[in-house]
């Protein structure tokens, strides 16, 4: 019997995880999924099985069988929290990993396998190329430090490009040695030391250009990131023009990373009561009439915020579609405080050879329907915003 596994050393959980099972002779053969849970005093790995299996091989199977266990892995993902904040310039990541290991047969034929899982995916139709090419998202970006070696899903050049507004923490793994982040065109230099070497970490270059600032008093916009001495990509701080009003949303990418697009616009806050559509009305007796008259069901307030974005490149256009399709979206109105929402637009289309500026109307539905106060409060004889002698 010979068993494999499809990714071999790491993989992404919302992507198919093909465990595949050969063998000569006809009948089940059983297998585990198994994942660390706790440490022996001798430091020995306890496993705990988080599910059990198995899959009947048949010559009308040809003698193999493969078996997606891509669901079961994810779970172990529920319920968690991808931190979009850190303390300092370079933070450890590892609670956002597991090591998943697989048992397949019984007793003294029993393989045994093992691979890293991460929260996130890529495109199917990027998965099907790179399975058909015989490699994978990691052995052909994450792990390849020969270019851009980050989790951002918005970036598919050498260059990781961000607006000094939209700066969020960038997640990469570790390569042996460590990495060094110069000023471009300067000696000046950051070097991540090598306590994280194979493990997932993330870099927060807002914190690293006030490091810069603080220590050699220059506020750098373009870094030349390098592994093994060699440079291998760039980070480039876009400026960003200041506008009075502000729609931020802040979202978590397919790949489990947070990003963050600032639209500046003149945003509008559009308000509903309900729907007419509802069928909320019913009938009560008016015992003064002695008849039945109309009534309804006290109906929900809705409110949606509109905004237009910048005229936005191919590149930045990744970066909408991306907001689009998350799961996790929070919206926020000139810095006041996130409220969770459905991010949405009508019409999505562009010109295939772009040869002028394009821009998008998105709106943002709360997801808890309702007034949304802070939209409207303003500040009064207590409140925080005035002076003590109120001038």
């Amino acid at each position: 019997m010979t068993a494999s596994i499809y990714p071999q050393a790491k993989a992404l959980s919302l992507n198919p995880v093909i465990l595949h099972i050969e063998d000569d002779s006809e009948g089940y053969v059983p297998f585990s999924v198994l994942v660390p849970v706790s440490v022996s005093g001798s430091g020995a790995v306890q496993l705990g099985r988080i599910y059990d299996g198995q899959v009947y091989l048949s010559e009308a199977t040809g003698m193999a069988a493969d078996i997606n266990l891509a669901e079961v892995i994810d779970t172990l993902f529920i319920g968690q929290i991808v931190p979009h904040t850190q303390e300092g310039i370079i933070a450890s990541r590892a609670s956002l990993s597991r090591h998943v290991y697989f048992w397949v047969g019984t007793g003294s034929n029993t393989i045994s396998l093992d691979i890293e899982v991460y929260h996130g995916g890529v495109s199917r139709q990027l998965f099907y190329e790179l399975r058909q090419a015989g490699t994978d998202i990691f052995q052909a970006r994450f792990l390849n430090y020969n270019g851009n070696f980050f989790f951002s899903a918005v970036d598919t050049s050498w260059q990781v490009i961000r607006r000094e507004t939209e700066l969020m923490p960038l997640f990469f793994i570790m390569p042996e040695g460590g990495i060094t982040l110069t000023a471009h065109g300067t000696s000046q230099a950051w070097e991540s030391g090598t306590d994280y070497e194979g493990g997932l970490v993330s870099i927060d270059i807002q914190k690293l250009r006030r490091h810069f600032f603080n220590t050699y008093g220059i506020l750098p916009s373009l870094f030349d990131v390098a592994a093994a001495t060699d440079n291998i990509c760039q980070i480039a701080v876009e400026q960003a023009q200041p506008s009075k009003n502000t729609v931020t949303a802040r979202y978590l990418t397919s790949l489990g990373t947070w990003e963050k697009m600032v639209l500046t616009d003149n945003p509008q806050i559009g308000y509903s009561i309900g729907n007419e559509d509802n069928n909320d009305t019913y009938k009560v007796f008016d015992t003064v009439t002695q008849d039945f008259v109309d009534s309804r069901t006290r109906r929900d307030a809705v409110n949606t915020i509109n905004a237009t974005t910048s005229h936005l490149l191919p590149r930045q256009r990744r970066a909408l579609l991306e907001m689009l399709q998350s799961d996790c979206v929070y919206v926020a109105v000139d810095g006041a405080p996130e409220q969770a929402a459905l991010a949405a637009i009508d019409e999505l289309a562009w010109q295939h050879r772009q040869d002028g500026p394009e821009r998008f109307n998105i709106s943002f539905t709360p997801i808890r329907s309702g007034n949304i106060p802070w939209l409207y409060e303003r500040p009064g004889i207590f409140t925080p915003q005035f002076t003590p002698p109120f001038v």
